[in-house]
């Protein structure tokens, strides 16, 4: 699923986009920047909720290393030219706080990494119905099998 970028109000408006490329861009420069050996890299994911999580809990704030990563991350998906030395001067001219830019950005995130519910009430979308003729889901049953997953 493709995700628009959003527009982050910064020192001008500007098209924000955290696609998998932006986020492995992110976590190779977070690790990167904190030094962590090849054998102690962590996640993005881990780094955003679990970091991000214990972070706030414990003094109330989001890690400004991460933040300004996440960023540029985002930001250079559609400004290549953009260096992560330049982000702190763009949040301080943004006319939000860092508080609702994080908001942004993490409400974002969930759309870009999170798919949507087919639980409990949720109506699975007919054959045909993802545009490709079939089933989107490549583990369900075909027609005419006896078997369970794979059949």
């Amino acid at each position: 699923m493709l995700f628009e970028p959003i527009e982050l109000e910064l020192d001008k408006p500007r098209k924000y986009k955290l696609n998998l490329r932006g986020l492995m861009r992110a976590e190779s420069e977070i690790n990167r920047v904190r030094g962590a050996q090849v054998n102690e890299r962590m996640a993005i994911d881990h780094l955003i909720i679990s970091g991000a999580r214990n972070s706030l809990m414990q003094n109330g704030g989001f890690p400004l290393d991460l933040f300004f990563t996440l960023v540029w991350a985002g930001l250079v998906e559609c400004d290549p030219v953009l260096k992560q030395d330049d982000i702190p001067e763009l949040v301080e001219a943004s006319p939000q706080t860092r508080s609702n830019l994080m908001t942004e950005i993490w409400e974002y995130y969930l759309r870009v990494t999170t798919k949507p519910d087919n639980s409990v009430g949720a109506q699975p979308a007919a054959p045909g119905e993802d545009g490709k003729g079939g089933d989107s889901d490549p583990l369900a049953k075909r027609p005419g099998s006896t078997g369970g997953l794979l059949q």
